[in-house]
């Protein structure tokens, strides 16, 4: 008999060849069906865009500050990742054209969170000078401005008034407004301090 070697069966093959392939085809149906898909119509839930701010909120780099007058206080409260704190509120009641400094942190450098705050004679258009900030006033008279990171020179002036020629009371703060609120202001519960 010499050397014999054993025959495997075309059915054999073809049974495995078959089964190799319908282990392939339930993979692929598995990576179509259980991927994330892109740019398909439809293909789930979208990000919806934000809100708009009311004229009482301004956005900042913590989140949306909001501002008015309560019971005749000014309150400025922070809304951030869906929780809002009160900053701050005046200790005196609002009369006339009347503002208010208040920091948060340090009085200067990337920590500090500086607003100026407060009330115009309502219905007139409102201007801010001073450095950079984002803020606004609004048709009742309040207007709120946060500065932006960056020092503020003690001979630099912050100023909130009518447009030029409109008349009417404005307010104004030096530019150590922010240590002298640290100093001598109102400390909030929030750890802000408020010169008033």
């Amino acid at each position: 008999m010499g050397d014999s070697k054993p025959v495997q069966s075309k059915s054999n093959r073809f049974g495995w060849i078959l089964s190799g392939t319908v282990v392939a085809i339930a993979v692929a149906v598995l990576l179509v069906t259980q991927l994330p898909h892109g740019g398909s119509a439809g293909g789930g839930p979208s990000a919806s865009p934000a809100p708009p701010l009311s004229e009482h909120e301004v956005a900042t780099d913590q989140g949306i500050v909001s501002f008015d007058i309560e019971n005749g206080v000014f309150v400025v409260r922070l809304t951030a990742s869906g929780l809002t704190t009160e900053l701050g509120r005046t200790s005196t009641v609002v009369q006339g054209s009347s503002g208010f400094a208040m920091v948060c942190g340090p009085a200067d450098g990337p920590d500090s969170h500086r607003y100026v705050f407060g009330f115009l004679d309502a219905g007139r258009a409102i201007e801010y000078t001073g450095p950079s900030a984002a803020g606004q006033g609004t048709g009742d008279g309040a207007f709120l401005f946060a500065l932006l990171p960056g020092p503020v020179g003690t001979q630099q002036s912050l100023t909130v008034a009518p447009p030029k020629g409109a008349g009417g009371g404005s307010v104004g703060f030096p530019g150590d407004a922010f240590a002298q609120a640290i100093a001598s202001g109102v400390r909030q519960s929030s750890g802000c301090y408020i010169l008033d």
